[in-house]
């Protein structure tokens, strides 16, 4: 399955000026939510990698899931 990213600015029926209108809520949220980037929030008591380092296949589960 092959994967299409298409960010607000490409999409033709979203204007340019809605879009500077827009990058009045700032850099991350434009970003998070009109450019296609799913960011960490800067105040996250984990980071992705984190959460990621702590998962491991090697390890057995203490109890058995249904």
């Amino acid at each position: 399955m092959k994967r299409v990213t298409v960010t607000a600015e490409q999409c033709p029926r979203i204007s340019k000026a809605f879009l500077e209108e827009r990058k009045s809520i700032g850099e991350w949220w434009f970003r998070q939510e009109y450019g296609y980037e799913f960011m960490e929030i800067v105040d996250a008591v984990f980071t992705y990698d984190m959460v990621a380092a702590s998962m491991s296949d090697e390890i057995k589960p203490l109890f058995e899931m249904m």
